[in-house]
């Protein structure tokens, strides 16, 4: 009926939001995340990674993780 409906649109949009939570970088929220530090395994949007770069904090942004250019791999995240 049109109660089930509802449920299964407000589920539908829940689960869009979660899948955007995980492409989407958690810094420039509107980049997908494209590039991973290996030393801890956190992905980000190279933008981001660029910046934290060009503010001498070569930190990892989730665990504070000390990083070098040599632990910025990229991701590829397929459909």
């Amino acid at each position: 009926g049109a109660a089930g409906d509802i449920e299964y649109k407000e589920l539908l949009e829940f689960e869009n939001e979660q899948l955007k939570q995980q492409v989407h970088c958690p810094i420039i929220k509107e980049k997908p995340k494209s590039v991973i530090l290996i030393k801890c395994g956190h992905a980000f949007s190279r933008e981001a990674i660029d910046k934290r770069i060009a503010d001498r904090a070569r930190k990892c942004p989730a665990c504070n993780k000390a990083f070098s250019d040599y632990d910025i791999k990229p991701i590829y995240l397929t459909w």
